[in-house]
């Protein structure tokens, strides 16, 4: 939950029914009933425009891969550590759902409101940007060619 009230606090208590049933329960801003306000229209299309790039690239059918307001159930956050994270950002966010998925997990997404920042500025850069991109084409290749060993065990 990122602590610049850009989550609303309020709709914590939904995700956290939501994640009685599923492993990773992912507040989303691209699902039915979710929204996004005080983003440009450009800003909304790169958005969206990323995480279909990451369903396409990793065949995952979570619609918000780069949201931030998540649930995860101890079991699954016992099994994500592991193996070292590789990555920040934005592409932090798409591996841990990535993980999650391949090993089995039940991952859910429910819908929320995501609203810009009054205060404050993203600390995300071109950089993280950037490695997102890469990470997920070379995810995305590795598992088509079936050279995913850390990421593609199966949950016991």
């Amino acid at each position: 939950m990122d602590s610049d009230l850009s989550h609303q606090p309020e709709e914590l208590p939904g995700l956290l029914i939501a994640a009685r049933e599923h492993d990773l329960v992912i507040g989303s801003r691209y699902v039915p009933g979710g929204s996004v306000t005080n983003w440009s229209a450009s800003r909304v299309a790169l958005s969206k425009a990323g995480n279909r790039y990451a369903r396409l690239m990793l065949g995952l059918s979570v619609r918000d891969v780069t949201s931030g307001f998540r649930v995860y159930r101890r079991d699954l956050l016992m099994e994500l550590v592991r193996e070292p994270i590789r990555s920040d950002g934005y592409g932090f966010q798409i591996e841990l759902v990535d993980r999650s998925w391949r090993l089995g997990f039940d991952v859910a997404e429910a819908p929320i409101t995501f609203r810009e920042r009054e205060h404050g500025q993203s600390k995300i850069s071109r950089r993280i940007v950037v490695e997102a991109l890469v990470l997920v084409a070379i995810w995305g290749i590795k598992e088509r060619l079936g050279g995913r060993s850390a990421l593609g065990a199966q949950r016991p």
